[in-house]
């Protein structure tokens, strides 16, 4: 079996979401992270352009590539687009991936169904699909690279040092998985893990690390009976990793009781001597590193802290400020008053001081403090909707990722329980209970994970 250390590169997971975000991904910025996750859409849509990426202005940075199974099981209608004569049709990036996954998958979503778990009841066919599945994300981005005319120059870079030929390479492959919901827990999680079983005779073979991903919704974590289900079938498995996603979970928002739901199942989890990674994580999962309940968190650029299976894709974000001290994002009025509150109006040093001191808020707030912060949230109205300005996006996004950084930096001790719960306590009158009392929540859940 593949050395499960080789899997991860480090706890610092960022996922690759679309082809704008990688000027925040290289340059100043690109140790500010150990690893990316790449969409198999992403992949299927321009595998020769992350191949450049990833080799030239990523300098080879570990990756691994999310098979996106899971997106076949809904409504086709979120696989699908309609052109200027209003004809619809299946997504270009959708229409590639399935060709390279192939059946049972491929001739169900052609005829625009949604895939059950009845279609994975032959054996044989459910495990030429799991290895369709792991080639397509070993050879999808290294067979584009052998295709294009810049061959020559990777060879070339190849005898200086300058690339290395695992670059290619993702350092784990994900098994094939599904959402399992409360109404389809049992069909769906029998398929996970024949799914799992069968990828992972694969990847032994194969001597690469493999991935299981498990996916639930909310309910499904609040059930104890199906969370004793799946965590008793999942120890079954021997994985590399296990990769988590809970259907859109806020861990700023969701109970006190469902985050110990939650931090149970990766204690169980952790039990089989897997690595255990949570796929969409805030400050909250990264304290959880400090504790050895997870092994790594991934979040997107300023957003993707949290994400919904639904609908398949993303939307526009809008400004905000991520506030170190409350370890989320606000809206300008809120993010105003909480700087005011903290002092850091006063002065260039007091925000510094008091806010945040990282590289670009050294860059960004450099003379006047009060008037220096609104650069990090310019708006213009477009249809009726405030949109960042380019310069508004960029101050606030490099920020963001400094300041993950830092935190995934951290020790966890009693020191930053302390400051989460000051925190709470001093700014939920400027910025409502509901923008500050998690982290009196986290603090709560955290210290009893140490007793």
């Amino acid at each position: 079996m593949a050395e499960r250390k080789s899997a991860l590169a480090g706890p610092h997971l960022v996922r690759y979401g679309i082809a704008g975000d990688q000027k925040y991904l290289v340059g100043d910025l690109l140790d500010t992270y150990d690893q990316l996750v790449i969409n198999a859409r992403m992949v299927a849509h321009m595998a020769a352009g992350l191949a450049l990426f990833l080799t030239q202005r990523a300098h080879n940075k570990p990756y691994f590539i999310d098979p996106e199974t899971h997106i076949f099981q809904h409504d086709p209608e979120y696989l699908q687009t309609t052109s200027e004569e209003s004809e619809t049709r299946l997504k270009r990036s959708v229409d590639r991936l399935i060709e390279s996954y192939g059946n049972p998958v491929e001739h169900i979503v052609k005829e625009k169904q949604s895939i059950l778990p009845e279609d994975f009841g032959n054996k044989t066919q459910r495990i030429e699909f799991c290895r369709r599945v792991i080639k397509f994300q070993l050879k999808a981005i290294s067979d584009r690279v052998q295709d294009t005319e810049n061959v020559e120059y990777y060879e070339f870079l190849k005898k200086k040092g300058v690339v290395e030929s695992s670059s290619f390479t993702p350092t784990l492959v994900v098994a094939p998985y599904f959402c399992m919901d409360g109404n389809t827990f049992e069909d769906w999680i029998d398929v996970n893990i024949k799914c799992a079983g069968d990828s992972q005779e694969i990847a032994d073979e194969l001597d690469i690390p493999m991935a299981a991903e498990i996916v639930i919704t909310q309910s499904v974590l609040s059930d104890s009976e199906k969370m004793k289900s799946l965590i008793d079938k999942y120890k079954t498995l021997e994985p590399a990793v296990f990769l988590i996603w809970v259907d859109a979970f806020s861990e700023h928002e969701v109970s006190e009781g469902l985050l110990k739901e939650f931090v149970n199942m990766l204690e169980k989890l952790k039990e089989t001597g897997s690595r255990v990674v949570n796929l969409y994580g805030s400050y909250f999962s990264v304290m959880l590193l400090h504790c050895r309940t997870l092994d790594g968190v991934t979040h997107g650029l300023e957003y993707g802290e949290e994400r919904p299976l639904l609908p398949v894709g993303g939307g526009i974000p809008t400004a905000k400020f991520y506030l170190p001290a409350l370890h989320l994002r606000l809206r300008h009025r809120d993010a105003l008053r909480a700087v005011k509150a903290l002092g850091g109006i006063e002065s260039v040093e007091s925000f510094h001081c008091n806010v945040c001191n990282c590289l670009q808020c050294k860059k960004t707030i450099a003379r006047d403090a009060d008037k220096d912060f609104g650069n990090y949230l310019r708006t213009k109205r477009v249809n009726n909707r405030d949109i960042p300005y380019p310069e508004t996006k960029d101050n606030s996004v490099r920020h963001y990722m400094f300041c993950k950084q830092k935190e995934f930096g951290r020790s966890g001790g009693d020191t930053d329980l302390k400051q989460l719960k000051d925190a709470a306590e001093h700014l939920r009158r400027f910025v409502g209970p509901e923008n500050a009392d998690h982290c009196a929540k986290w603090a709560d859940v955290i210290s009893r994970l140490s007793q």
